[in-house]
């Protein structure tokens, strides 16, 4: 396993909010909030987010999930989430 230091949640812009909700030797969650941010049907919000990465990371996989969920009924619930790995 990879031991991993606390990670810090990223800054995101008013009125989003992000904290750290778990962690594991191969997992990091990181649950971000935007209430209000007003987005409406077919709307995006761009997100940013860095972490630190030191030698211990060299040669292994990195996966980054997202996802999203919004209280209103969604018509096509297949495109709240995406992966991607480096």
């Amino acid at each position: 396993a990879l031991a991993v230091g606390p990670l810090p949640a990223p800054p995101l812009p008013a009125p989003w909010t992000c904290s750290t909700t778990s962690q594991t030797a191969t997992l990091t969650r990181v649950v971000c909030s935007g209430i209000g941010a007003g987005l409406g049907v077919g709307g995006s919000a761009p997100v940013t987010a860095s972490f630190p990465a030191d030698a211990a990371l060299n040669g292994r996989t990195v996966r980054l999930t997202a996802s999203i969920a919004a209280p209103a009924f969604d018509p096509v619930p297949g495109n709240n989430q995406a992966s991607a790995q480096t």
